[in-house]
Order: C-alpha cells, then structure tokens, then sequence
C-alpha cells in the first residue's frame, strides 16, 4: 500500500513532512511570522492575534502529538495547523494552493528544499497494506466502517520493527494496526497479543492526544475516552472524541481547558472498572467536569468495560444502542445544569428500576427530554386512572391523583404530552359505550373535564363521575381565561381537590347548593412561563400542589414525514389499564411502605424540608416540599401497581425496594424544578454567590463522611473562601464534628 518511516530516504525534497523536519515541527513557521508581525509568541498562552486588532488575549497555540496548533477563541475562522496559520500570513489558500504554500514556506526561511512536492518514503521500520475482508470484520464488530479508519489515519501493518532492523514482526493473518500520530511517530495495536498489545514507533509526544486533528467543532459535545478503539466507536455513533495515552494519564490544564472554551460540554468516558471510575473521579474533580456512569448500560448479561465491547454485544439491538446516546444526553444534561444552574433531568437510575410495562413504551422516544417528559405525563394520567386505590397517608385516606404543569417557550416540545391522552380514552369509550342510551351526554360518566367548564359545571361533572377526572390542557391560557371570570375561578376546588376536601358552592339561579364530599382530581396542564405566571398563584397554594417540569430544551426541525405513530407507543399501557381497570375500581386495593421505608422517608423529607430552611429562607417552599412528600407517596403507589401484570384478587401492595429507591431518587430532581420556577414566577433570582447559595454548594459537594481538607478542596473550585468554609463547618446545624479535622454531614 505505501510505506512510511521516521527517517526519510530524501530530506531535500519539498513537501510537508520535509517542513516540518526542518523547522522543528512548524513551531519556527509560528517564530518567523510573529517577528515579521512584530509580536511575541507563546505557546500554551492566550495572547492577541496578531492578523487583526485583538483587544482581548484570544488566539492560543498548543502543541499536540508533537504538532502545533492554533486556535482563536473570539473568532473561528482562525483555527488549524501551521500551515492553516501561513495561509493566512502569505494570503494563500491551503487546500487549493498548498505547493505554492510549501515553496513561500521554503523561500521565507531558506529551508533549502528542491524539486517536486512528494510523499514517498522509504521505511525501514513499518510497512502498510490494504485492508482485508477479516481485518474490516474486525472494526466492524464496533461499528467503525473503512471511511472511520481512513479519517483517523488507522493502518493495516504488513510488517513492522521496533529495533531498525529487518527482522520486524510480520503479519501472517494476525491483526496489526497502527495509530498514525504524526507523520513519524506510529502506536501499534495488536489486539490478539494479551503480552504486547501496543508499542510505539518513533517518539511518543509529549501531549498525545489521539483523534484531536479530527475534531468537529460545531459539535457542543466533547468526550474523553479511554483508547483510540473508543474513539473510533464514539464517531461511528456521531460524537467528537478524544483520548490520550491511557486512563492513568493526568492531561494538562491548558489541554482541559482549550477543550472547555471549544465545547459546550466536556464529558469523561472511560472505563467501567476499577481503575476507570478512580481515573473518572479524579479528573472530574481536577477540571470540574462530568463523567459518564457506563454502569446504566452493564445489565443484566452484558459484559465488559468500555463502549466498544457494549457496541460489540449489541450492535444489532437497536433500542439498546439507543441507550448510548440517552446515558450522553443526560450526561451532557447534567453538565449544563451544573454550569448554568438549570434544573436537573431525572437520574437515568429511574430508568433502570421503572416497571417493563412503562420502561419498553417510554425509551420509543427519541431523546431524553422526550422520555423524562412522557414520563411525567403517564405517571399523571395514570394517576387519574385508578379508583379506589388508595394509602392511608398522614393519617388520612388519599387516591393516587397528581397534578403536573410543565412549562416551556413555545416549540420547545412540551406537545408530546398529548400522546399519553389515548390512555385515558380507552377507558372514557369503555365508559360511553356502556352508558344508557336515553342518558344525555351530560348525564354520562366521563374521564376528561373541559378546562374551560364554570364552578358549577365542573362539580356537576365530578357529581356525575362519582367524584372524579381528569382536567387535560395543553394550551394554559384556555384555564386563565376561564379562571378570570366570577363563575370560572374554580382555583379553590382544584386546592381542595388535591387534599380530597369537601367543596360546595350556591348556585343561584336554581338556588341549588351543590357539593363534594371527597373530589378526586388529576391534572395535567401545560403552557409558556407566562402563561404559568397567570395561572400556579404563590399566595394561595395552588403552586405548591404541582409537580412542575420546566423544560429548557433546543428547538429542532423533525421529521415531518415519518410514517411511525408515536401515540402507538402507549398503546400496551393503555390496554393494560383497560383490562385491570375494573379491578382496580372494585378491589378497594391498599398501598403502603415498610416500616423500614417509612423511616427513610421520613428521614430523607426532614432532611429536605430543614435544608431548604437553612439554604432558601427567603423562598416560601416549605408547602411545596410538605406536599412533594404526598407528591413522591402517590407516584410510588403508580409505579408499583403498573408491576402487576394481574390484578384480579390483589387487595393490598407493599412498595418494592426498587420502586422505594426510584421514587425518592426524584426528589432532589423536583425541588430542583420547584426552585427555578419560582424564580421564574417571583422574579427572584437565586445569586450564586450568595452565602446560601455557596453553603448549598458546599453540602451537597461533600461525601457522607470528609475531612476539613476535602471541605476546602471543594469548596475552593466552588469559588468559596477557606475562611467562609471553616465558618460553615462550624454550624451544629449542618455538620458534626467526630473528631479533629473529621466531620459528618447531619
């Protein structure tokens, strides 16, 4: 095929390779044109950019694999190579006018160099082939195509020598690879030799960095990986990625940082073991960035560590492919809600424990922000949907109701709550199709309730569903302006709803008293931040019964064509409803926790509840976290009914551990929504600086158990001052001290 060399047969002729020998790897290009342009040259600083009036130190020049690099923050059109650099010295266009740039090049700084332009070299260390059929069955187990190998520079070895000499290894059927670092520098890959899978030829660089010259940059996500076989996957399944020498291997400040102004997220990938995950943590605590959890995809009976044995396991498997780009996208997720103080996404551990009949129709969905939505939804309507069971909570009988607003700017894709409607339907067809023919419609049970129905309406409609339904609205200002009118502010009924209380109203004209003695409603509503300013009311309690999702989400143009019905995807928890539902409503079924989970429960809501008390006093929600325990105690009774495949004889349920565990693992994610959108409703903004803030940060940081030295290590990359730190450790409150420089978080 060709072959290459660390020393080449002729270092007169002129082509790049040559340049580059001849001036120190392109770092005397970068000295010359600095002289002529009258400015100093750093490598691995920020300063000005000298083809333009820079005000602010933007252009860096880093030095990777041995070659240099340049990259101007304040403006992409400068970024590439030595040679992307002298283009713009010398008015040339690399890609069409490179010759005429390497003869400049040569003129400029008197290389010497003569003749043609020539890429041939003579090796008397390494030698390439054209790929085979068993090499190419080999990447293609992980997905990596021809094309892939080709834009990494990934060589088939014929043979090759690491001692300068003929007697190489050669290659008769085994496989051999090469990493083609620079044009005289190759890692070699042999991945049936347990004893020397890799080997160097040439000198290894000082800032490896394998798969960097390939980069994407209107990509917003980076992902460092664990070896070059990773890299190559994480491109097959469309991400930028990169990975450097091996896991153990501490990157530089400036290399992290170059990576954190070029993309939007900067994510750890390495291996699912031991020495990954130590690795993992280090480097995410070093460069305060994230890691990918590969344990949310190790299940069951797949094997292995790293992303390519997962592709390798499963490459046929569609839905479990797509978990891979789900565990990206809400790491990518955490990532910005750490950087932009955005509400968290719901832990993908849910996801791990929710039952089969909710999990197989939910991951259907696309992205995350679509299955973290569509779950809400359906745990909601389901919550409507499931008479008679109940849980003796507080020492009162509640029904599993829940209400859900979610908020978003318009396109932001909150209509995809509309799919989970056929769930309820099924059942309100069952109804009319069994209803008396002589009953007018109004006299007729019925599962959904108008949004826009008056005072007295509403209750006659709960009067005749037997004190329960189902307020469905997509568009909130339907509700406000209902909610406006004399005869249309039922706000007061949905409170008292929520509680199951008793509600009467007079009406007049018929001076009739009409009344419930024990409402039963569900809602799931959804609108724009203004549209839910006007409506979730802060004074009178009505925000506090919401389960509130904001999204945050980019608008992106679908597929507007795709013949696949997505409602399809909710069709088996429909028909499983169908078939337990009157069951459900005539069994009288009981939920309730341990006594172990009681205890947990109360434990982890006091926590919450006294927290939000120290951190957030001036936010008035101490309601919202009250009610978010009947909120998690509701969701638990859905989520361990929906277990039950067969509900016929079943009187009482006793939450799972895994169900427990998954329930309060929301949590955190709740508050998280509550307390932004009271921002966004009060026009009170949470200062990340303030003492709260920066105390929240710092307890939240620590482990169970730390030291007075990882409190200030923390707190430090916080932007918290060591005198403050020693001031919170100090509060009884939060902390206790076991012994000197020892504390426990309370």
């Amino acid at each position: 095929m060709g072959k290459y060399k660390a020393t080449f047969n002729n270092n007169d002729f002129l082509n790049k390779e040559n340049i580059l020998l001849k001036t120190n790897n392109g770092k005397q290009i970068f000295e010359r044109i600095f002289d002529n342009l009258g400015h100093e040259l750093l490598i691995g600083r920020n300063i000005k950019n000298p083809f333009y009036k820079d005000k602010k130190p933007s252009l860096l020049i880093s030095n990777i694999n041995g070659n240099y690099f340049f990259n101007d923050f304040g403006d992409s059109d400068y970024r590439g190579d030595v040679f992307a650099f002298a283009g713009h010295y010398y008015n040339l266009i690399p890609k069409h006018q490179f010759h005429e740039l390497l003869q400049t090049i040569n003129d400029d700084l008197r290389l010497g160099l003569t003749g043609k332009a020539s890429n041939q070299f003579k090796s008397d260390l390494i030698d390439f082939k054209y790929y085979n059929q068993n090499e190419l069955a080999f990447w293609e187990n992980y997905g990596i195509t021809e094309t892939i190998l080709e834009k990494y520079n990934v060589k088939s070895v014929n043979w090759f020598s690491l001692k300068n000499n003929t007697k190489g290894v050669r290659n008769h059927n085994q496989l051999i690879f090469a990493y083609k670092v620079n044009f005289e520098c190759f890692k070699i890959y042999q991945p049936e030799n347990k004893k020397f899978k890799f080997s160097w030829i040439g000198n290894k660089p000082e800032n490896y960095i394998f798969g960097f010259e390939q980069l994407d940059y209107s990509k917003e996500t980076l992902i460092i990986t664990a070896g070059e076989k990773d890299v190559l996957t994480f491109s097959s399944l469309g991400y930028n990625a990169v990975c450097f020498n091996s896991e153990t291997e501490i990157p530089s400040s400036e290399i992290i940082n170059k990576f954190k102004e070029d993309f939007q997220n900067v994510i750890i990938c390495y291996d699912n073991d031991e020495t990954g995950k130590k690795q993992s943590k280090i480097l995410a605590s070093k460069f305060g960035i994230t890691s990918i959890d590969l344990s949310y995809l190790f299940k069951s009976n797949i094997t292995g560590k790293d992303i390519s044995d997962y592709v390798f396991q499963n490459k046929e498997n569609k839905q479990l492919i797509s978990k891979i780009h789900t565990l990206i996208e809400y790491t990518e997720r955490v990532n910005q809600s750490r950087k932009f103080n955005l509400p968290i996404p719901i832990p993908i551990k849910v996801y791990d424990i929710l039952p089969e009949l909710l999990l197989n129709p939910i991951m259907k969905y696309e992205s995350y922000a679509q299955q973290e939505l569509i779950l809400l939804s359906t745990i909601t309507i389901l919550s409507g949907l499931m008479p008679s069971y109940y849980v003796i909570y507080d020492k009162k009988r509640y029904e599993a109701n829940l209400f859900l607003f979610v908020i978003g700017k318009a396109a932001s894709g909150k209509g995809i709550m509309n799919d989970v409607r056929i769930i309820a339907e099924l059942i309100q067809e069952h109804f009319l199709s069994n209803e008396s023919t002589t009953k007018k419609l109004n006299e007729k049970q019925t599962i959904f309730i108008p949004a826009d129905s008056s005072q007295s309406a509403l209750i006659t409609i709960l009067n005749t569903n037997e004190e329960r339904g189902l307020i469905f609205e997509t568009e909130a200002d339907v509700l406000n302006g209902t909610m406006k009118q004399d005869w249309g502010d039922y706000s007061t009924i949905l409170r008292k709803a929520f509680q199951h209380e008793a509600v009467s109203i007079a009406r007049k004209i018929d001076n009739e008293l009409l009344e419930l003695k024990n409402p039963k409603l569900t809602c799931l509503i959804s609108g724009t931040v203004e549209q839910s300013k006007k409506f979730l009311n802060i004074e009178n309690g009505l925000f506090s019964r919401f389960i509130v999702l904001y999204i945050n989400n980019h608008s992106e143009w679908r597929d507007t064509f795709s013949e696949e019905d997505a409602v399809n995807h909710l069709e088996p928890i429909a028909n499983w409803l169908l078939e337990n539902y009157m069951d459900i409503k005539s069994q009288n079924i009981k939920f309730s926790f341990s006594k172990e989970q009681q205890d947990q429960f109360y434990n982890l809501m006091s926590e919450k509840f006294q927290l939000n008390q120290i951190f957030y006093d001036k936010l008035d929600l101490g309601s919202s976290i009250k009610r978010l325990g009947l909120i998690l105690t509701r969701i638990a009774m859905i989520l361990s009914l929906c277990e039950k495949q067969n509900l016929k004889s079943v009187t009482q349920i006793v939450c799972s551990n895994e169900i427990f565990e998954a329930t309060m693992s929301l949590l955190d994610f709740f508050y998280s929504h509550l307390t932004n959108t009271y921002q966004l409703l009060t026009n009170f903004k949470i200062d990340d600086r303030t003492p709260q803030y920066q105390a929240d940060s710092l307890y939240y940081g620590l482990p169970k158990y730390f030291t007075r030295q990882q409190a200030i290590e923390v707190g430090t990359k916080l932007g918290i001052q060591e005198n403050y730190i020693d001031k919170l450790l100090g509060k009884n409150k939060m902390y206790i001290k076991k012994s000197r420089g020892n504390y426990e978080k309370i």
